[in-house]
């Protein structure tokens, strides 16, 4: 098998830390976090040329250098970030403004999150701060 470049995503001014694919049933989406800690979402309109993705939003968090969509189809569009500060971020998407809010901000832990991850169809979430240690909410 021989991979195949389709396009190359360049709106970020600074290193990308995160990529992660959005649940299946919001479509072709991905996000991206970058050490500026700009997410930006993506959507691939023609799932048939995977070389036209649009830049969909744009927004702002403290830091950024993981993240992870939430997976449950039953939930509203939700984006976890990790970044050097130890907190954890939890954007979502109201469709009322078309516009992602930081919805909650999990604190206490001790260090850095370098990973962020979401149970399957539940909606809860794990994450692994730089000690070492998964911590599950």
């Amino acid at each position: 098998m021989q991979w195949v470049k389709r396009t190359a995503l360049v709106d970020s001014r600074n290193s990308v830390k995160d990529i992660d694919f959005s649940p299946k049933s919001m479509g072709l989406k991905l996000a991206t976090c970058s050490a500026d800690g700009v997410i930006r979402t993506y959507e691939a309109l023609d799932v048939t040329n995977l070389s036209h993705w649009s830049l969909m939003e744009e927004f702002q968090s403290k830091g950024c250098s993981c993240l992870s969509w939430n997976p449950s189809r039953f939930a509203r569009p939700m984006i976890a970030v990790g970044g050097d500060d130890p907190d954890v971020s939890i954007w979502m998407y109201k469709n009322a403004n078309q516009t992602w809010i930081e919805e909650l901000i999990l604190k206490g832990h001790e260090s850095s999150i370098e990973s962020v991850a979401f149970a399957p169809n539940i909606g809860r979430y794990a994450l692994r701060p730089n000690t070492y240690t998964l911590i599950p909410w």
